[in-house]
């Protein structure tokens, strides 16, 4: 592979930011004679693919009573399924936590009255993912704009909070959350 590596190298250089799959690059090697393998030249390829650096994380922080994250996650699934609900504050971290055997929204309801009774109010705002019991489509009415369940969104403004969806498939903006279901999945 030595004598290609210099064209591999300006091949891969070139096609930046996309990548050159091994096997039109061993195509194209083929024809200029190169004599070996695929398994070589993938070794060689991921030597050179440019490493991904990890989005930085910044941390979110919020002043007292801002903010609260809710969630549910599956423990046990099948006939005798177990779920939990879990509410964290943003600011204090306190967390509520109650079993259910659903996630039904007369659960939700109850649950969040439970631990808005626990944590000694309701905060401004109440940080979701994509719940169906809580929003039935997302940018509906534009991007941010989504379409709210109308039973919850009753809910919601009767306790006076606003509900608010963190980026679908981005944990991290829910993270006080998630990393409280780690703990109990533990």
């Amino acid at each position: 592979l030595d004598d290609y590596k210099q064209y591999i190298a300006e091949r891969v250089r070139a096609a930046a930011p996309e990548w050159i799959p091994a096997t039109v690059l061993l195509r194209e090697l083929r024809a200029l004679g190169y004599p070996g393998g695929v398994s070589i030249l993938k070794d060689h390829l991921a030597a050179l693919k440019p490493v991904a650096t990890p989005e930085p994380l910044i941390r979110f922080e919020t002043e007292p009573g801002r903010q609260m994250q809710a969630d549910f996650a599956t423990i046990r699934r099948g006939k005798d399924r177990l779920a939990v609900f879990i509410a964290t504050l943003g600011w204090s971290r306190a967390t509520f936590v109650e079993f259910v055997t659903d996630e039904r929204m007369e659960t939700l309801l109850g649950c969040h009255e439970r631990a808005f009774y626990f944590f000694g109010g309701v905060p401004r705002e109440v940080l979701y993912d994509n719940m169906r019991t809580v929003v039935t489509e997302r940018d509906r009415y534009g991007p941010g704009l989504h379409r709210y369940n109308r039973t919850f969104l009753d809910f919601a403004h009767h306790h006076g909070f606003m509900p608010r969806l963190c980026q679908p498939y981005r944990p991290r903006t829910k993270g006080k959350d998630e990393r409280f279901i780690r703990y109990l999945r533990a």
